[in-house]
């Protein structure tokens, strides 16, 4: 869009999401003579008390110019489809990993939607957009997004494909850069270390992830759960969602089984999607004896194969027609490998006691089955190492804080402040901050 306003040379990033659902900041970019709009990420708001937000856009779809998406996860690009069927006509960037994902995944989870919803967000020839409009970008390469604004694209260990992007604007000689890191991970599983390896210093405003708050890496108790739950002789639902995520306890098992801590005889189900290309694996994270379920009737082998077995299902499609078997079985031991927001369905499963009723899906069960949680392969990271980010920035004008609870937000405001001594902020529903060249500050 294209307006006539006020001489003037600012960025405003105002945030839809709520806590840790819901990713979405609207961004205008102003020069003399010159506004704009883009929208990074527009996820889907997941818990039962934020799913009400899924219906509402704060601005007009039809004013937006481009949509830039981090990675391919539903609280990050769920709403794509919103934006089309209320008039968004442009096109949206990612990664090619992550465009990839989005054309592949668009009138899977529309019809996923249609069987589930009784509202429809968006209608499927809102779907097919993002299947025709989804453009890759390259990762480090300079795009000229408008006369004014240019973007690069900065790999991310947070997931397979995941990116963070640097915008800068211009305009006679004159420079403001904003980095949306997305949700963040420094290093990934593998120990290669992403971003930046050089360090910046012109002026820039960031705005990242507050997931962990101020918390240092957390006890590694997976293995512990997994050789206990072994030894008492119980059956294992890993639950890993994920295309990369459950890479981690997978090589945990392998690792214990070359160990001696559980049997090599202790055969590994890995469930995947159906159109996941197993040729691509790492077979370097493989343990010995396992099999992979990708068909209906080899995921029913796996569920209902008599002797003590590990199942790791990494497919959030397949999670509830597996919980509806196992969690009222006492021989299951269930473990959730990711971050559990608090007041989710999952956090209300960890929480309710044994010999409680418990609705999952359609179904209303007693818990029997032991949950467990472990935050250890974590996409997000943690306090120390969100620092050495910033660490490499050395003029930084602000943080923005998103992605997080509002107790970790504020724990992490306060952390960020006493150690990189500069401007931290939180970045809440509605709220809204203008980045001049002189800083940030409160927007109406």
């Amino acid at each position: 869009m294209q307006n006539k306003v006020n001489k003037d040379f600012w960025f405003r990033i105002e945030s839809l999401s709520v806590e840790v659902t819901g990713s979405c900041n609207f961004v205008t970019y102003c020069v003399p003579g010159f506004q704009g709009n883009f929208v990074v990420d527009c996820g889907m708001f997941i818990g039962k008390e934020e799913q009400k937000y899924n219906y509402d856009l704060s601005f007009d779809p039809k004013q937006v110019s481009h949509v830039f998406i981090t990675h391919s996860h539903s609280d990050h690009c769920g709403r794509i489809g919103c934006l089309y069927n209320k008039g968004y006509q442009g096109k949206v960037y990612a990664s090619e990993y992550t465009s990839e994902k989005l054309k592949t995944d668009a009138m899977r989870d529309f019809f996923s939607m249609r069987r589930t919803s009784e509202k429809l967000l968006y209608e499927e020839e809102d779907a097919k957009s993002i299947i025709n409009q989804t453009e890759k970008l390259e990762l480090y390469k300079t795009y000229q997004i408008s006369q004014y604004l240019e973007v690069i694209l900065l790999e991310n260990a947070h997931q397979k494909g995941a990116v963070m992007y640097l915008f800068t604007l211009k305009y006679n000689g004159r420079r403001i850069r904003v980095l949306f890191t997305g949700d963040y991970k420094f290093k990934s599983f593998f120990g290669k270390s992403y971003f930046p390896i050089e360090t910046y210093d012109d002026p820039i405003t960031i705005v990242t992830e507050a997931t962990h708050g101020t918390r240092k890496v957390p006890e590694r108790k997976f293995k512990k759960i997994v050789k206990k739950a072994i030894r008492d002789g119980k059956k294992l639902l890993i639950v890993a969602l994920g295309d990369a995520r459950y890479e981690e306890p997978v090589y945990r098992i392998k690792e214990m089984k070359e160990d001696g801590k559980i049997p090599f005889s202790v055969p590994v189900f890995l469930e995947l999607k159906r159109n996941f290309d197993i040729s691509k694996m790492n077979l370097e994270i493989l343990p010995a004896n396992v099999t992979f379920c990708q068909k209906t009737i080899e995921r029913e082998y796996a569920l209902y194969y008599q002797a003590q077995s590990i199942l790791v299902c990494t497919n959030r499609g397949s999670l509830t027609y597996y919980l509806e078997k196992v969690i009222d079985k006492s021989q299951y031991v269930i473990i959730f490998t990711m971050h559990v927001t608090a007041n989710s369905l999952t956090d209300t499963y960890i929480n309710t006691l044994k010999g409680n009723k418990v609705r999952v899906g359609k179904k209303e069960l007693i818990k029997k089955a032991s949950l467990f949680q472990t935050d250890e392969f974590s996409g997000h990271d943690y306090e120390a190492w969100i620092i050495k980010l910033l660490k490499r920035f050395t003029n930084i004008q602000g943080i923005l804080l998103e992605h997080g609870a509002f107790e970790s937000k504020q724990d992490l405001q306060k952390g960020l402040t006493s150690k990189l001594r500069t401007n931290v902020y939180t970045l809440e529903r509605g709220q809204a901050f203008k980045i001049t060249e002189k800083g940030v500050r409160y927007s109406k």
